[in-house]
C-alpha cells in the first residue's frame, strides 16, 4: 500500500503516543517486516523538511532521502559536496595498493637498516654518549682520531665514485620528486655512499638516500609492469618516495605531507593521498615494529617545552622576527654553500690537471679532513646533528652563547663542505640542527622568550626558507615538542614569514640564476678546452703522419 504525503505543518501530533509506543518488531500492512520509530524524529524532522518530505514511516524516510540526496550534493546552500571521482573501481587502482603494500614492506626493513648503520655507527666511535657531559662539547674537547675516521669516509667516498663512475650531475631529492622520476641504475649506489658519509661524520641527512631507494624501486615497478598511463608511473613512483619517507619520520602522516607540497601528485588528489599512505603507514608499522630488535632508541614522549610555554598574543608578532631572521641566516647558508662549491671545484680542476692526482678523491678526502678538524674543536659540529640536538637543548643553561654561535657557522661550513666534496645526503636535516642551535641562542639572548616557543619556531622557520614545505616543517616541530594548539600559531607565522622573505620575494630565484649561469660558463669552457686537446692532438697526428 503506498504511504500518503503529508505536510509538515498539518502532520498529527504524535509526541504523546509515541511515548506509549515500544521499539518492537512488527509487520506493516503490505506484511513488511519493519521496526517503528527507529530513528529519532528530533534529527530526521529537520532534514526531511529540507528535501520537502515528510511521511509517517522511518523506512520509506530513508529509500526517499536517498533517492533525493543526488539532487542536494551540489546545488545552493543544502549541500554542495563536490563530486569525487571512483576511482577504486579501476582494477589498475587496486594493482597500485598491492605494489604499494610490498613497497611499504621493503622500504621499511631497509629503512631500519640504513637508520641503524647512520644513527649507530657515529654512535661507537664518537663515544660521546649523545653529549650528555656538557664538558664532552666544549671547544677542543674532540678525539684526535675522529680526523682519522672522517678523512678516511672521505678517501672511501671518493675511491667508490672513481671506480664505480658515479656521476655528478645526477639530480638531488626536490627535483627527483618534482620529476616523478628516480634512476634505478644509480640508486644503490647513492644509498651505499650516503651511507658512508654521514656514519663517517659528514654532515648531511638521510632524506637523499631513502628518496632514491623508494623512487628507484618504484621505477622498476613500473618497468615490470608497463602502465599505459603516464599518470599512473609518476604516482608509483611518488608512493615510493612516501613510502620511504614513512620509515624516516616519526608517523607517516609527514611523509605523505611532504611528498604532496614538493611534488604534484597526479590522479585526483584523494587517490595520490591514499596510495602515498598506505606505503607510508605499512613502511613504519615494519620499522616501528622491529625497532626494538636493533640498535635504535625508540622517540619518548617529551613535554617540558611545551608545558613550560604558555601562549601569549605577543609572540606571534616574535614569531614574524623570528621568521625575519631565518630568512637572513637562510642566505647566509646557500651563501656559504655557493663559495665553497667555487673553492673545492677550483681545486679538483687543478688537481685533474696535474694527471697524476685524482680530482674527486683528493677533494672528498680534504673534505672529511677539513670536517674532522673542525669537530676536533667544536665537537657539537660534528655530524648532522642527531648527536648534539637533545644535549643543546636540554644544557641551556650550561653552553655559552659564544660556543653555540661558533658551533652554528661551523655546521653551516661542514654543511657546505659535504655538499660540495662528494658525500651522498639531503640538507633538510642539517638545517634543522642549526635551527635548534638558533633557538637557543635566542632564549639565552631574549628570556622573556620561551624555550620552547624559540626552539620550535627557528627549527621550523630556518629550512622553510628554502624548502617549499611549510606544513611538513610545521608537523615535524608540532609532533617533536607536543605543540598545544595555540602554540602551533607562532611556528606557522615564522615558517611562512621565512619564506615569503627569502624565496617569496624573489632572493633565490636570483642566487639560482647565478648558480646556472655559472655551470653554462662552466660547461662552455669544459667543451672549449675539450676542443682544444681534440685540435691539438689532430694537429700532432697529422704532423707525425707526415714526418
Amino acid at each position: 500500500m503506498e504511504q500518503t504525503l503529508l505536510d509538515r505543518d498539518s502532520r498529527p501530533n504524535e509526541d504523546e503516543e509515541s511515548e506509549e509506543e515500544d521499539l518492537s518488531s512488527e509487520e506493516d500492512e503490505d506484511g513488511n517486516f519493519m521496526r517503528r520509530r527507529t530513528f529519532p524524529r528530533t534529527l530526521t524532522d529537520p532534514l526531511a523538511h529540507v528535501i520537502d518530505y515528510v511521511t509517517d514511516t522511518d523506512g520509506e524516510w530513508t529509500r526517499q532521502l536517498l533517492e533525493n540526496y543526488g539532487r542536494l550534493d551540489d546545488k545552493g546552500h543544502d549541500g554542495d559536496v563536490p563530486e569525487q571521482p571512483a576511482f577504486a573501481k579501476d582494477v589498475t587502482f587496486w594493482v597500485m595498493v598491492a605494489f604499494s603494500l610490498v613497497m611499504g614492506v621493503v622500504l621499511g626493513l631497509s629503512g631500519l637498516v640504513f637508520m641503524n648503520i647512520i644513527d649507530e655507527v657515529p654512535e661507537k666511535w664518537v663515544r660521546a654518549d649523545d653529549f650528555e657531559d656538557p664538558d664532552d662539547g666544549d671547544y677542543y674537547s674532540g678525539k684526535k682520531y675522529w680526523i682519522l675516521v672522517t678523512t678516511g669516509a672521505g678517501f672511501a667516498v671518493g675511491v667508490i665514485r672513481y671506480f664505480m663512475k658515479y656521476p655528478d650531475d645526477l639530480p638531488g631529492f626536490f627535483k627527483e620528486v618534482n620529476s616523478c622520476h628516480v634512476d634505478p641504475t644509480w640508486a644503490p649506489h647513492t644509498v651505499l655512499l650516503s651511507a658512508i658519509s654521514i656514519a663517517g661524520g659528514a654532515n648531511l641527512g638521510p632524506e637523499q638516500a631513502m628518496g632514491n631507494l623508494g623512487g628507484g624501486l618504484a621505477t622498476i615497478i613500473n618497468d615490470y609492469m608497463k602502465f599505459e598511463e603516464k599518470d599512473n608511473q609518476n604516482l608509483m613512483v611518488l608512493t615510493g618516495m612516501s613510502g620511504a619517507m614513512g620509515a624516516l619520520f616519526p608517523t607517516p602522516v609527514l611523509g605523505v605531507l611532504m611528498i604532496h607540497e614538493l611534488g604534484d601528485p597526479p590522479k585526483s588528489f584523494m587517490e595520490a593521498t591514499l596510495l602515498m599512505s598506505v606505503s607510508a603507514i605499512l613502511s613504519f608499522i615494519m620499522f616501528y615494529q622491529l625497532e626494538d630488535e636493533t640498535w635504535l632508541e625508540r622517540l619518548t614522549p617529551n613535554y617540558t617545552l611545551s608545558m613550560n610555554w604558555e601562549f601569549e598574543m605577543w609572540h606571534c608578532g616574535s614569531a614574524v622576527v623570528i621568521g625575519l631572521v631565518a630568512s637572513g641566516s637562510s642566505l647566509c647558508i646557500l651563501i656559504a654553500v655557493g663559495i665553497v662549491k667555487q673553492i673545492l671545484m677550483r681545486i679538483q680542476e687543478r688537481c685533474d690537471s696535474t694527471k697524476f692526482i685524482n680530482g674527486m678523491i683528493f677533494v672528498s678526502t680534504l673534505g672529511g679532513f677539513v670536517i674532522g678538524i673542525i669537530g676536533y674543536c667544536l665537537p657539537l659540529s660534528l655530524g648532522n646533528g642527531h648527536m648534539s640536538t637533545t644535549s643543546i637543548i636540554r644544557n641551556v643553561n650550561n653552553y655559552s652563547t659564544n660556543l653555540l654561535l661558533s658551533t652554528a657557522f661551523a655546521r653551516t661550513f661542514t654543511l657546505a663542505i659535504s655538499m660540495n666534496c662528494g658525500f651522498i645526503g639531503g640538507f633538510v636535516f642539517p638545517v634543522l640542527a642549526i635551527g635548534v642551535i638558533a633557538g637557543v641562542i635566542a632564549h639565552q639572548q631574549y628570556e622573556e622568550l620561551p624555550l620552547g616557543m624559540s626552539v620550535a619556531c627557528f627549527l621550523a622557520a630556518m629550512p622553510s626558507g628554502i624548502c617549499p614545505m611549510p606544513f611538513t616543517l610545521l608537523g615535524i616541530a608540532c609532533f617533536m615538542f607536543f605543540l598545544g594548539l595555540q602554540q602551533t600559531v607562532p611556528v606557522f607565522i615564522a615558517c611562512v614569514t621565512a619564506y615569503l622573505m627569502f624565496t617569496g620575494i624573489g632572493v633565490m630565484g636570483i642566487l639560482q640564476d647565478r648558480a646556472k649561469k655559472s655551470e653554462r660558463k662552466k660547461k662552455k669552457a669544459k667543451a672549449k678546452k675539450q676542443m682544444n686537446e681534440n685540435l691539438e692532438a689532430y694537429k700532432q697526428k697529422k704532423t707525425n703522419r707526415f714526418e
